[in-house]
């Protein structure tokens, strides 16, 4: 019993640092995490015409070719789907760039670490800011 309460306590105490966490966000970074929550969505799902939509610049071009690739979609919902994301940290830049480092928990356990550059999308209006770097850090 004492083990429950406690097990509860911790749990209540990390959603309200969680909440707290998110409300301390700028809006830019809030609109990053957005950003970055359909790009995980997408890759769980093999949504590669997401994807291409919240990928800009050099990184879509270097990923043209694996989005446009039949087999992609089910690679990425074979690796991705029932992965776990964890925002770790948010950095604003000049230049309305946000740098979000994320954690990423593959459901065979293993955790990658992931630093995102996302930047405004100066020729879009709807779309208000596009991944343009995604780089695995140790």
């Amino acid at each position: 019993m004492k083990y429950t309460r406690f097990f509860l306590l911790i749990c209540t105490s990390l959603l309200f640092m969680q909440v707290a966490i998110s409300q301390t966000l700028s809006q830019n970074e809030q609109d990053a995490r957005t950003v970055l929550t359909r790009y995980f969505d997408a890759l769980g799902q093999g949504d590669t015409s997401t994807l291409r939509s919240l990928i800009g610049g050099d990184l879509l071009r270097k990923r043209a070719r694996l989005l446009d690739n039949p087999t992609y979609p089910s690679h990425l919902v074979e690796v991705y789907r029932n992965a776990g994301v964890q925002f770790d940290q948010f950095t604003t830049r000049e230049n309305d760039t946000v740098v979000v480092d994320v954690i990423i928990t593959l459901a065979t356990g293993e955790k990658l670490k992931q630093q995102f550059l996302l930047a405004k999308d100066p020729g879009s209006d709807n779309r208000p800011f596009v991944i343009r770097n995604e780089t695995a850090v140790q």
